[in-house]
């Protein structure tokens, strides 16, 4: 066993104890036992770790140790050694959806369609058999809800839909 493996397994071994000794195993003898058999594997981990920050060893030389790399594995550590992201996981601005009425925010949406769907949702609660119409403005991103009434008037319903992109990462030069 290493390190890591000591350390998982003193984990492992306490919920038992715990089990038997506090939970529905009923049985603390064979908790305690467990117990002090999960205090082995914590020193014994312990011991591992403490190895492997020992200062002689270079960074380099403990960056491809396989076994610090399980440590950094287990504690949740990043591999140093892992390609850098692809420029595809590189987070990107988002367009969020605003969805108002007047100048009421109704919500905010990462769809123009759940943007929209509640807008109308909303308007049905008053005017259950108008026909509706978007009506969009793709330069600016924005649409518009108009209504037709049964007698065939169309008219605004004050209800709008813009999109409005927010920036994965701040641009000093483009506040000047």
């Amino acid at each position: 066993m290493n390190g890591p493996d000591h350390y998982r397994e003193a984990e492992r071994l306490a919920v038992r104890a715990h089990h038997f000794t506090y939970g529905d195993g009923g049985d603390p003898a064979t908790g305690a036992a467990l117990a002090a058999e999960a205090l082995v594997h914590a020193t014994l981990a312990l011991a591992a770790a403490t190895a492997l920050s020992v200062p002689a060893r270079s960074a380099p030389a403990r960056a491809t140790n396989r076994e610090h790399l399980a440590w950094q594995a287990a504690a949740g550590i990043p591999d140093p050694t892992a390609a850098p992201a692809a420029e595809e996981d590189v987070q990107a601005d988002i367009t969020v959806y605003r969805a108002s009425n007047e100048s009421i925010v109704c919500g905010w949406y990462t769809t123009p369609e759940a943007a929209r769907a509640h807008c109308v949702t909303l308007l049905r609660r008053d005017s259950p058999d108008s026909v509706l119409n978007w009506v969009e403005d793709e330069e600016d991103d924005v649409a518009e809800l108009f209504a037709t009434s049964s007698d065939g008037e169309e008219a605004a319903t004050g209800y709008v839909v813009w999109g409005v992109t927010v920036e994965a990462a701040y641009d000093a030069e483009a506040d000047e």
